[in-house]
């Protein structure tokens, strides 16, 4: 991410897609070292109490939960992203995402 930021003009704005924690395939993928969930990126955030991991800055614009197309993902994809912290608190095992996508802006 410091790179990233370190060859980015302010306000440049970066998407990232990467496997919910929740997700098969963040498990089966053996170069996975991470894994991501709703407030991953708050770390890179001014104002985040632990955001002394990195001197870059970004601006989370937007995150999405994604999941995979089938009918009854339609309303858990409306719930889960209108209410990310619940669902990951208490659903996400039930009903798991397949993706998390971020939206960020540089801030330099």
């Amino acid at each position: 991410m410091e790179e990233i930021h370190r060859i980015c003009v302010p306000g440049a704005r970066i998407h990232i897609s990467v496997p919910h924690y929740s997700s098969r395939n963040a498990y089966t993928d053996p170069t996975h070292r991470t894994f991501f969930g709703v407030s991953s990126m708050e770390y890179l955030t001014s104002g985040h109490d632990l955001g002394f991991y990195t001197e870059a800055r970004f601006c989370v614009v937007r995150s999405a939960i994604l999941f995979e197309p089938t009918l009854l993902n339609k309303l858990v994809w409306r719930l889960a992203n209108r209410f990310a912290v619940t669902y990951e608190r208490r659903f996400a095992w039930i009903y798991p995402a397949w993706f998390i996508s971020f939206e960020l802006e540089v801030v330099k």
